[in-house]
């Protein structure tokens, strides 16, 4: 229920306006997406197949969603940094996708990987199609490539393609394929190359190297989106239709489609672009985030693309599907069995079946979730960076240093036999018996005014961990336990009591267990893989679990240890956050998400969420 908070995370925060402009009226509500980096500067990516599965690449995992399950792939790339740039599936239902270290095709059973050994002119792969002879083409920042379906042919070094990089590729109608590069637009007809580095439209030369990207409609007219502009060939005569007062100054059209209705639809740096050449009707959605790739389902649904989320339209309607790996930081389980999920972006509540998150866009009014606790009534106590929150399941009320608390950040809540709620804070403990409050500090006999950590023993009496030791309270007195009585380390980060009474505290230098009289220490030297213990937790079957930082879970039995890692089936190597259900099945909350242990299988059933919401 509760992790080091002490601990904290940067949170990009997007607004997903959406705006109308010029000849056209749209009347959109504003979307609230929220979307974070990852900490080693990973990036998350999302695209949409043929057959509507949704493909996430996120810190090296690889998931697919078909819209009704996940199924997460072993990493086919054995590299810890790869992102999706697009996936295509060909006539024998294979599945290929293209990335940042080469290209991956899936037949549903078996991964192959393909690079440079391979034929690929290099593994930075930028665009991919496939053709009517189920060929398929794949533009790097090296140049182009072609899968015959046996072999890779290079292009690297042909006149017309060496050395270009390829922002896009399109086929058409004839089954010529177009690429946009860096150095001219090419095409080829699979005989003959030909450039067009310059073009003239409409009496006016123009640079054709500005290309970014590229897109065949049914009539086979090859459209091009490059700065400001969109350019259009019948195969005779191109056509230049200027942007400068739809879009911002030096924006690059990077993604392109053609809807039933001729619509162009453009994915830029800042949005997208609706745009008629017909009609010279045009619509604004800017967003201020990169719309990277644009696709056209069977059921003419658009599909747009940013790195972690993805939107359609299905002509009337807009859906919102935000992709999360999110830091659990804390969890708990009401009187119904639903779980609750907090961490830095929000509360969850899944009921086995449906993922509902509450954040800033409900009432909640802080998004970082550090520490969480429900009452006997099943209300609902969300520590967060801005106070405490309480849900009662219809409506939300909220507590800061204007009604009592001792502090707003609160690092950690328990409640007593009777029903008083107590949060530890940054500057000291704060208890709330429903209608009044009561602070205690140093000044009162706490040890430290930081309390990360909060546990109540049989007894009443309350045990709080801070940065300089533990401090107990009876209700009159306080006694403190420092190093000098055998902890490890003064800074406690976790607590925990087993049915026999034996309180266990989780510090940065391994773990202590005092069973009243005596001291116990473990550590990397009898049993535990890492010494810095982010969570303590005791089962149904008086198993003590420790969530450590780097080391996985560990399980002591009393007798001897054993240790859970992402080899076993774990998400992530740092658990936060750990929870028993009423099915005796364990739940980790670690940095890539949740994962539940039922003693023999492991599921990680929130490393990614796609979450649906509609305006």
């Amino acid at each position: 229920m509760k992790t080091l908070m002490l601990r904290f995370f940067s949170l990009t925060l997007v607004i997903f306006f959406v705006c109308s402009c010029k000849k056209e009226k749209e009347s959109l509500s504003p979307v609230f997406i929220f979307t974070s980096d990852t900490d080693n500067g990973q990036k998350t990516s999302i695209r949409v197949d043929p057959k509507d599965n949704y493909w996430v690449s996120s810190l090296g995992v690889l998931s697919r969603f078909d819209g009704a399950k996940w199924i997460t792939y072993p990493n086919p790339l054995f590299f810890s940094n790869f992102y999706i740039k697009s996936v295509l599936a060909d006539k024998h239902g294979n599945t290929w996708l293209a990335t940042s270290k080469g290209v991956i095709k899936f037949d549903g059973a078996t991964w192959t990987i393909y690079d440079t050994h391979d034929g690929l002119a290099d593994t930075m792969v930028q665009a991919m199609a496939i053709d009517a002879d189920d060929h398929v083409w794949v533009g790097t920042k090296k140049g182009i490539s072609e899968f015959d379906g046996s072999k890779w042919i290079a292009y690297a070094t042909m006149v017309y393609a060496a050395g270009y990089s390829v922002n896009a590729i399109a086929v058409d109608a004839k089954n010529t394929k177009w690429f946009a590069t860096q150095k001219g637009l090419v095409k080829f007809n699979g005989i003959s190359w030909d450039t067009y580095k310059n073009i003239i439209a409409e009496g006016e030369s123009f640079n054709s190297s500005n290309f970014t990207s590229i897109v065949s409609d049914s009539k086979g007219n090859i459209w091009c989106g490059g700065q400001n502009c969109i350019f259009t060939f019948d195969g005779v005569n191109w056509y230049f239709f200027q942007l400068i007062n739809d879009l911002p100054t030096n924006e690059f059209i990077i993604s392109l489609a053609i809807d039933k209705n001729e619509n162009v639809w453009a994915g830029t740096h800042q949005g997208i672009l609706r745009f008629n050449a017909k009609t010279n009707g045009s619509s604004i959605f800017f967003s201020g985030d990169e719309v990277s790739s644009i696709s056209i389902d069977d059921n003419s649904d658009i599909w747009f693309a940013k790195n972690e989320y993805m939107v359609k339209f299905n002509g009337t309607n807009w859906f919102f599907y935000s992709v999360k790996s999110d830091k659990t930081m804390s969890m708990t389980i009401d009187a119904q069995g639903n779980k609750w999920f907090g961490t830095p972006n929000g509360v969850w509540e899944f009921d086995g079946t449906v993922l509902k998150k509450y954040n800033t866009a409900n009432e909640l009014q802080g998004n970082e979730i550090w520490s969480s606790a429900i009452d006997n009534q099943n209300n609902k106590w969300l520590g967060t960076s801005n106070g405490v929150f309480k849900f009662d399941g219809v409506n939300w009320s909220s507590f800061n240093t204007t009604n009592g608390l001792a502090d707003n950040s609160i690092l950690d809540i328990a409640i007593d036999a009777q029903g008083n709620k107590w949060f530890g804070t940054l500057k000291g403990v704060s208890k709330f018996d429903g209608a009044n409050w009561t602070n205690y500090n140093v000044n009162n006999g706490l040890v430290d005014s930081v309390v990360m950590s909060i546990a109540i023993d049989a007894q009443g009496n309350k045990w709080f961990g801070t940065n300089k030791g533990i401090s107990k309270f009876d209700g009159t007195q306080w006694t403190t336990y420092n190093t000098s009585n055998g902890l490890p380390d003064n800074q406690t980060i976790a607590i925990a009591i087993d049915s026999h009474g034996n309180k266990w505290f989780g510090t940065d230098k391994g773990l202590s267990k005092f069973d009243g009289t005596t001291w116990s220490t473990f550590n990397k030297n009898n049993g535990l893989k890492s010494n810095l213990i982010y969570t303590l937790y005791t089962d149904s079957h008086d198993n003590i679990w420790v969530g450590t930082d780097g080391g996985g879970v560990s399980k002591y039995n009393g007798l001897s240890w054993t240790t859970y890692s992402t080899a076993d089936g774990l998400s992530s190597s740092s658990v936060f956050s750990i929870v028993e259900d009423s099915k005796g099945i364990m739940l980790f909350g670690t940095d890539k998400g949740v994962s539940s242990f039922d003693g023999r299988n492991w599921t990680t059933y929130i490393n990614n969420i796609i979450t649906e919401s509609e305006n």
